[in-house]
């Protein structure tokens, strides 16, 4: 399998009147995914018990739980993705958190 990931920032939606955002495009075949998800998703963190620092999911984080369940059904990827993300903020989060997927047909 062959992923890609793209990412952007800019001004979250709904903040600011007038605003001004990037467009893209991409190509999308048969089986790929697509995921999107808020900040509050790779802003997850947690406190290590040993060292007494805060860790962040970042997205380095979230695009390796992407990476780990790519081989199951989007169902079963996004439940397996949510459970180890409640896990990783011990189920509290600081923030919003969603991750919407589709898989094009």
């Amino acid at each position: 399998s062959f992923t890609r990931i793209f990412t952007t920032g800019g001004t979250p939606l709904g903040l600011q009147r007038n605003t001004t955002f990037v467009s893209g495009n991409i190509q999308l075949q048969p089986k790929d995914r697509l995921f999107i998800h808020t900040d509050g998703v790779p802003n997850l963190s947690h406190l290590d018990t040993k060292t007494g620092d805060r860790k962040k999911l970042q997205t380095k984080g979230l695009e390796e739980l992407i990476l780990q369940y790519e081989n199951l059904s989007l169902d079963d990827t996004l439940s397996g993705i949510w459970r180890e993300l409640l896990d990783f903020c011990r189920g509290k989060p600081k923030d919003d958190i969603l991750l919407f997927g589709l898989e094009v047909p």
